[in-house]
């Protein structure tokens, strides 16, 4: 389930229900520059900027999303597949999303 961490290496459960009514988190990733902002993959993509104490949604969807990862060298760059085989990238920390394939 959900977790929040104050240092990006230990963490600890944390309630989690999106805007939805609450749905299976499918993967989780940790901004390396800031590990404060996090990124979680379910319906949707949602994305905290405090170590996952709250979330707020970055990608409202109808679709369940899986891997989620940001890009090693460019720390505002991420990317996300959803289950429809669709790819999506942010060029702004996961503010906002555009598909790519």
């Amino acid at each position: 389930g959900p977790h929040t961490s104050a240092n990006g290496t230990a963490w600890q459960p944390t309630a989690y229900t999106d805007a939805r009514g609450g749905h299976m988190v499918m993967e989780y990733a940790v901004q390396p520059t800031d590990t404060t902002r996090i990124l979680m993959t379910s319906i949707g993509i949602e994305i905290s900027s405090d170590s996952g104490k709250t979330w707020q949604p970055a990608l409202k969807s109808s679709v369940m999303f899986g891997p989620v990862a940001w890009a090693s060298t460019k720390p505002d760059v991420a990317y996300a597949v959803g289950f429809d085989s669709s790819i999506w990238r942010t060029g702004d920390g996961g503010t906002s999303w555009t598909e790519v394939s």
